[in-house]
């Protein structure tokens, strides 16, 4: 259990009231307000009045100007020190489904990349609505299955807003966010709204979309291993394919990443297109990790002759390789072959092809009173056996994880880290450096 003072991170849009939720927990006063854009320019953290919070009340996050410097201190408070909580801030609304689709929002952007019970919300303004804290808590447990929501209206005191806070902290454990400058393009959206770029994000996004459609429909008219071993292929080529795609966003839209003026711009744009196509990725590698599962195999490969074994009856214990099922019907072997894969841009549709073997795959009994015998014929155990894994299945990371699909190509990307760790130190230098 943590102790006090805890460290709260207030998050939200523009004029949701975040700034009057932390004049309430501070007593200070002059930060909140009502104009179109942020009142709050920058990052100010700060005690609460009585001491058991450590407050940081950051510009919004969907500010109408100056995105990258807005977000620049959203980054620094949060790397400040261990968080308790990050308090996500919305305004209520007279319709649910509009306070629900913005903490979704949120949700969405930050809990893939951050431990999720980090975050909390705080429904503000519930003096302008009629539905009460009851509904919305019913109604926010069905949609997103959240359970602990702090409410606020005007005659709310910083006393029970303290006090409230103070209970959600005390259930949880800090911890350290780290914003890098990899993690700040996943987060946050700092490019410019320019139609043409986003134009082209779209058409990019569906033409891999359509890939994907195409693979899972063809997929589906191959035999257990072909499908597997194609999963496996296929995510190697998008992944491929995605980085072909970021190079080519570049080249079309000249962006220079001369860290310069439109540095924090180049970077936001192609970022944005990969955050599109992750979702693509992640799909796919959740198929491939239930690739096996679904077939529910056992593949070893003998320590002596090298020869692909899947079991298909028997136990665990020694056994000779090769030694064939008692039935008939289970004397079958197959190939994992490599696959071809080709998008036509003309007509818009995939194409997969068999261009070679990748091994071979024989049914296999570990009950040695069998008669058919193939393979070596030397002892073997079979739980002593290395389980065979396809070098392509080999290389996917954890399960629906795009970690090794980077924000921006690595020609860029150290570019990247240099102008981010330099301007987070100082994010009001960007009014002079970013247009």
């Amino acid at each position: 259990m943590a102790t006090p003072p805890y460290f709260i991170v207030l998050l939200g849009d523009v004029g949701v009231g975040k700034s009057a939720i932390f004049e309430k927990l501070t007593g200070l006063t002059g930060r909140s307000g009502h104009a179109v854009n942020s009142t709050t320019l920058t990052s100010e953290i700060v005690k609460s009045w009585d001491r058991r919070l450590i407050v940081a009340d950051t510009p919004g996050a969907n500010p109408m100007r100056d995105k990258l410097e807005y977000n620049l201190h959203i980054a620094q408070s949060m790397n400040n020190r261990p968080v308790a909580c990050v308090l996500i801030v919305v305004r209520a609304d007279i319709r649910m489904d509009n306070v629900i689709r913005n903490v979704s929002e949120y949700a969405e952007r930050f809990y893939p990349n951050f431990p999720s019970n980090l975050f909390d919300v705080c429904v503000t303004h519930m003096d302008t609505v009629t539905w009460t804290e009851r509904d919305f808590l019913l109604y926010v447990k069905e949609k997103l299955g959240i359970e602990t929501v702090v409410f606020s209206s005007l005659n709310t005191t910083g006393e029970a807003l303290s006090q409230n806070l103070l209970n959600l902290c005390a259930r949880k454990r800090p911890a350290n966010v780290n914003i890098d400058a990899e993690m700040f393009l996943r987060v946050f959206k700092i490019s410019n709204s320019n139609l043409k770029i986003l134009r082209e994000t779209r058409k990019e996004a569906g033409r891999f979309k359509q890939m994907k459609d195409d693979f899972f429909e063809q997929r589906q008219k191959c035999v257990w291993w072909d499908r597997m071993n194609m999963t496996f292929q296929f995510n190697k080529w998008i992944l491929a394919e995605i980085i072909a795609a970021q190079h080519r966003f570049i080249t079309r839209n000249s962006f220079t990443f001369d860290m310069g003026p439109d540095m924090g711009n180049d970077v936001g744009n192609v970022a944005n297109l990969t955050n599109e196509l992750r979702p693509v990725l992640t799909d796919l590698r959740i198929e491939a990790y239930k690739a096996h599962k679904d077939v529910d195999c056992d593949i070893r490969q003998c320590p002596h002759c090298g020869e692909i074994w899947q079991k298909v009856e028997g136990s665990d214990g020694d056994t000779v390789c090769g030694q064939r099922p008692s039935n008939p019907s289970d004397h079958w072997s197959g190939e994992l072959v490599i696959f071809q894969f080709t998008w036509d841009s003309a007509s818009e549709k995939l194409s997969i092809k068999k261009v070679g073997v990748e091994s071979k795959i024989t049914a296999h009994s570990t009950d040695n009173v069998r008669y058919q015998r193939a393979g070596c014929g030397k002892t073997i155990k079979w739980s002593n056996m290395n389980k065979f894994i396809s070098p392509f299945e080999h290389e996917n990371p954890d399960i629906g994880s795009t970690s090794d699909l980077f924000s921006l190509p690595d020609r860029y990307r150290r570019d990247w880290e240099t102008f981010y760790d330099r301007v987070l130190r100082d994010p009001s230098s960007v009014k002079h450096t970013i247009r």
